[in-house]
């Protein structure tokens, strides 16, 4: 490379082949780094990494490959080394593919100097750890919202019992008076009230997944199927309904009822969704996941499922909205307008399925909600 320090190419050649070999093949990205912060050298490994060529990587400046996030902490990294103060040789950070996707590297990082001390290059090796940040990030938020549920479905039982004394002695209450005694329409309301909060704490208990379950092997297309027409009074006119379901042996273990459930309140996220009038898709269909797919994604066990899909044509959110749409009382929707409770719900009666449930979204293009649902043979009945 044109920019290569004073002695570099040299070193190449005094050291043969067999040096180059080591540093262009080498299954971790090296690099070398001049001292104003531009590539000088880079590997084969770093380039497939980062998603450009040798000579397209050489012309970048490593600000420019850098995430905005981590350009100071990297800055800093280098002009500590530069004024030899004492700084870790190896950190965590946040590169920039060439399609603009995040890709986490550990860098590990040496300053190379003449014989009199002057800074000639940064020797830097980074090693891919996206998948393995995706999979830790997946360990927390399932840790998360199993502490969340164990905490839910305790606050709601003890919830539950102070429901059903409001209930009762309000029930009694309106048994004694006459309904033409003005007291009468108050007992009503605190009736009404009570029941609006028994079906909110059916909801917590669902989450918890601490509510009864009626499992039989069922026929997920049937239950789709069978769910239609309620949808079409969710919805609205303005919106239509596409199904495109296997036709083929689509039977799970599952509640029929909580599966229905499921599919209302996505529906109702969809509708919310599309203010303007739109379609949404009802898809299922048989797949199997390896164990590749397992240890890639971090969720799920080997075996055959029934996917479940629910897309509409919608404003769609963005990643960080979409990181976040599981959790209780987290909702997009202003004040009054939703509990925040029904993805959470969602999340909750699937995981009680020993299924799992994912989410694809783009601002802009919609949103796909991916269930995955055990399979069973219909030998089960």
């Amino acid at each position: 490379m044109n920019r290569e320090p004073h002695g570099l190419r040299d070193k190449w050649d005094d050291n043969g082949e067999q040096f180059r070999a080591v540093f262009e093949h080498a299954a971790c990205g090296i690099c070398l780094i001049g001292t104003d912060g531009r590539f000088l050298q880079a590997n084969l490994s770093l380039c497939s990494m980062l998603g450009y060529t040798v000579d397209e990587l050489s012309s970048l400046h490593i600000g420019e490959i850098t995430h905005p996030e981590d350009a100071e902490l990297s800055r800093d990294w280098a002009q500590a080394m530069l004024a030899g103060e004492s700084c870790p040789h190896q950190l965590e950070k946040r590169c920039l593919h060439r399609s603009g996707r995040i890709v986490w590297v550990t860098a590990s990082r040496s300053l190379h100097r003449d014989q009199t001390g002057v800074p000639l290059f940064f020797i830097e090796i980074m090693q891919d750890i996206t998948e393995q940040k995706s999979l830790e990030n997946m360990l927390r938020y399932g840790q998360k919202m199993e502490a969340i549920g164990t905490l839910t479905g305790g606050i709601a039982h003890d919830y539950n019992n102070i429901l059903s004394a409001i209930v009762g002695y309000g029930t009694l209450l309106e048994m004694k008076l006459p309904r033409d005694n003005p007291l009468f329409r108050y007992v009503e309301q605190i009736l009404s009230a009570a029941n609006r909060a028994a079906r909110l704490n059916q909801t917590l208990l669902a989450f918890g997944r601490t509510s009864d379950m009626h499992l039989s092997v069922v026929d997920l297309d049937e239950v789709v199927l069978g769910t239609v027409s309620q949808l079409i009074k969710v919805l609205g006119k303005d919106i239509g309904i596409r199904t495109s379901l296997s036709a083929g042996d689509a039977t799970v273990l599952a509640d029929p009822d909580q599966i229905e459930q499921v599919l209302l309140n996505l529906a109702v996220n969809a509708r919310d969704s599309m203010p303007e009038g739109g379609m949404l898709t009802l898809g299922t269909m048989m797949t199997a996941l390896d164990a590749a797919f397992v240890r890639a994604n971090g969720y799920g066990e080997p075996g055959a499922y029934l996917l479940l899909t629910v897309s509409d044509t919608g404003t769609g959110m963005d990643e960080k909205t979409r990181q976040r749409i599981f959790e209780p009382f987290f909702s997009t929707k202003g004040a009054g307008k939703g509990t925040g409770l029904g993805l959470s719900m969602v999340y909750g009666i699937i995981k009680s399925h020993k299924g799992f449930i994912t989410c694809h979204s783009d601002p802009g293009n919609g949103t796909t909600f991916s269930i995955h649902l055990p399979a069973q043979s219909q030998r089960c009945k």
